[in-house]
């Protein structure tokens, strides 16, 4: 239903977000995939991650389930060892065991294997959208290590390790990861933690993110105030008694814009910081969404230009960000219906089919749906291409046959 093209269409995403709510059904298939069917939990994951990529609905609801979820386990896990660790007491003292109060929690509350369905569900929702803030938003670094970071004691070795990969994934996508962060933990078992992530190499320093969203928002301003400036020159401009139909105004704005753009592939296109090459990819999303006339589109199709795209298109199209990838595949159906013309392009489909034919068996519904779109926009087109030559090709003999026709001795 998330997925379905209907209920979009209709504009009923909003109605049926709110009957997610009110039924509470996100804390419902949490509930369900911890039974322990590695089938059924493996399609809850999947729903719950679509869920998440429809923008109507956002990765903030279901993240904020599973952060609840997680620390709910570990409140019951502790409570249940702290009741083992009392009878052993007094087993150990020799007294009359007796047996405390049986806590009152859900039956799968307090499993190991409860807690690994909620971290695997984390694992794929960090790696799919990222790292929010260091404080603030539900997959913010305060939120998921005030969540996880009980389970660093855990008796279970699978929860430990899950929640390692969870620990190096939360410092390499935000540098946050510090022994601030990990104050409530003992001295050993923070030097353990520390010792795990040292060696992580970290691709966004949220840190240090602020201050480049401070630089960016002064450098947009500056841009602004001189555009501002060049428009008051034109004030006093006589116009015209006839207007043309083609607005150099708006040639001009497009050659700026693909002149900007162009800096920015060449800046961050190659960067492996996956947020410098989102902000490439939503560039060159916004410059394919453009229409332009016959001189535009030669300039858009210029090699070297054509060829940095190519390079970023084929960097995220390879990453395991389902982010990045979703926006890669959605910027390469707009690249594709422009720019198949190109040689360098055609050139280049081969490296570029391989990672969307690999994602048509994707368990994500989005994903498989959008990479089979795409190979079909480009089967289309090269079958397009080879009618189009068998025509020429006809035309060509038919235009060579007249003409020895019409030169044959026999026939004057």
């Amino acid at each position: 239903m998330v997925a379905s093209p209907k209920i979009e269409k209709a504009g009923k995403m909003e109605v049926l977000k709110n009957i997610i709510i009110e039924k509470n059904i996100v804390l419902k298939l949490l509930q369900k995939s911890e039974e322990g069917n590695t089938r059924i939990t493996n399609k809850i994951h999947e729903s719950l991650l679509d869920m998440s990529f429809n923008p109507e609905i956002g990765e903030g609801l279901v993240a904020s389930f599973i952060l609840q979820r997680i620390h709910m386990h570990n409140k019951a896990g502790a409570l249940k060892q702290a009741q083992i660790n009392t009878q052993h007491q007094l087993a150990a003292d020799g007294e009359v065991k007796q047996v405390p109060d049986k806590i009152q929690t859900e039956a799968s509350l307090g499993s190991f294997k409860g807690l690994l369905a909620q971290l695997a569900i984390l694992y794929k929702l960090i790696n799919s959208f990222g790292i929010s803030s260091r404080a603030r938003g539900a997959l913010s670094v305060k939120n998921i290590l005030k969540s996880i970071i009980p389970a660093v004691s855990h008796q279970n070795q699978d929860v430990r390790n899950a929640l390692s990969k969870i620990l190096m994934d939360v410092q390499r996508l935000s540098g946050c990861v510090t022994e601030e962060e990990l104050e409530d933990l003992t001295e050993k078992q923070r030097q353990a933690v520390l010792d795990k992530i040292k060696n992580v190499e970290v691709e966004k320093n949220l840190q240090d993110q602020a201050m480049l969203n401070l630089q960016d928002k002064s450098a947009i301003k500056n841009v602004k105030a001189i555009k501002e400036e060049e428009g008051d020159e034109t004030d006093g401009a006589e116009v015209p008694e006839t207007i043309s139909t083609s607005s150099p105004v708006k040639k001009d704005n497009f050659k700026d814009r693909l002149n900007e753009v162009k800096a920015l592939m060449e800046q961050k296109g190659n960067s492996r910081d996956w947020q410098q090459r989102e902000l490439a990819l939503k560039a060159l999303d916004d410059i394919f969404s453009q229409k332009t006339n016959q001189a535009g589109l030669k300039d858009l199709l210029e090699e070297s230009f054509l060829s940095n795209s190519l390079v970023l298109l084929k960097n995220c199209l390879e990453e395991n960000n389902m982010t990045i990838y979703l926006l890669a595949i959605q910027v390469a159906e707009k690249f594709f219906h422009k720019a198949l013309v190109a040689d360098v392009v055609r050139a280049s489909l081969e490296g570029l089919v391989n990672p969307m034919a690999l994602r048509t068996t994707e368990t994500n519904t989005r994903i498989r749906k959008k990479s089979v779109e795409v190979l079909n926009q480009i089967w289309d087109y090269k079958e397009q291409q080879q009618m189009q030559d068998k025509l020429h090709f006809g035309k060509l003999r038919d235009s060579q046959l007249s003409s020895n026709f019409k030169t044959d001795p026999i026939c004057q």
